[in-house]
């Protein structure tokens, strides 16, 4: 298909996007926000520019267009994430004494000294530009990180609309062991978050396992179908469950300990209870904590752990999707086989 239609119109829309993202990031810079340090609207900008000008001359849409829009995705949800949090914090009140008020103290104790070093440096340069433009420095601040997160959002959307769009055109065959070992992987990603913050029954590795057998089954059944891959598959789907059963009780036993209720089911948090509390104690005690007040610690844990759960969660849908769509595609593929015989 040639480069007309509505999609091609993305291209245009998402340099334009791109360029406001890269013209921001020197004031994202100049304004010392928490994470200037990141570079991330600059990467983002200058990534979805070469993107969308990679795209609009060409006149029709190849496999190397597609692997740009994915990088450029995958550049924007990094973004975005983190100018959202940016956002939030800078608008969050510095008397808020919740959970979402530790975690914001959480980031400004992490990166103060940076913000610190980059206003000594910008310091008398901002000093006399919201004098000049009469504004307070803080509304500047907040203003151009919530143009920086509408962007991303924006510019989010559209690098994953142009990746699905490329993939079609290009007759890509994406098949079910492609996602699988991206998820197989994501797992074992968040396996480190849900052992680092001490989640419950971390030293199950239940997630590391599920990832490590997501990627066997996508492993085996990219070689070559069999018995093999189909039992995988089915293993998937009970450790698929698995997990998701073992993170829903997780969340119950995070959400009795913060409102206290007093259920007899909920004595089965405590298993393990020796090895929970000597990895908080290790916990309570990394950087940087160890500066932290107890309440403050419990507070962003809490907060963390819920995310874990909740990322989790998620992933385990997916897998048990996965597994289920590809042990019925071997079984139908195995049966057409035979009727062909």
């Amino acid at each position: 298909m040639a480069a007309t239609g509505p999609q091609w119109s993305l291209y245009p829309l998402l340099a334009i996007i791109a360029f406001c993202t890269f013209s921001l990031s020197g004031l994202h810079i100049f304004f010392c926000l928490p994470f200037h340090i990141l570079f991330a609207p600059l990467l983002a900008g200058i990534v979805a520019l070469l993107t969308a000008f990679h795209a609009i001359f060409l006149r029709y849409p190849n496999r190397t267009d597609f692997v740009l829009q994915v990088i450029a995705a995958l550049f924007s949800s990094a973004f975005f994430f983190s100018s959202a949090l940016e956002t939030f914090c800078l608008s969050k009140n510095k008397d808020d004494s919740s959970s979402s008020g530790d975690i914001c103290e959480g980031v400004t104790y992490r990166t103060e000294s940076l913000v610190g070093s980059c206003n000594g440096f910008f310091g008398n340069m901002q000093a006399v530009v919201m004098r000049n433009a009469n504004w307070e420095l803080h509304s500047a601040r907040i203003f151009v990180s919530s143009c920086l997160t509408a962007l991303a959002a924006s510019q989010l959307l559209i690098t994953t609309a142009l990746s699905f769009y490329s993939a079609h055109e290009t007759k890509l065959r994406i098949r079910t062991f492609h996602y699988q070992f991206v998820l197989g992987l994501l797992l074992i990603v968040s396996a480190l978050f849900h052992w680092q913050f001490c989640c419950l029954y971390y030293f199950v590795s239940l997630p590391a396992a599920c990832g490590l057998l997501c990627l066997a089954q996508g492993l085996t059944t990219r070689l070559r179908p069999s018995s093999l891959s189909r039992a995988l598959d089915v293993a998937g789907t009970f450790a698929s469950i698995a997990l998701f059963s073992s993170l829903l009780f997780s969340i119950l036993c995070t959400v009795s300990s913060i409102f206290d209720w007093r259920l007899s089911i909920l004595r089965h948090c405590r298993w393990g209870d020796t090895m929970m509390k000597g990895c908080r104690r290790s916990l309570h005690f990394s950087y940087p904590y160890f500066n932290w007040q107890l309440p403050q610690i419990e507070h962003e844990v809490t907060t963390i752990q819920i995310a874990i759960y909740t990322v989790l969660l998620i992933f385990s849908l997916l897998y048990f999707y996965f597994s289920m769509k590809s042990t019925f595609r071997l079984r139908k593929k195995k049966e057409r086989n035979i009727y062909f015989d």
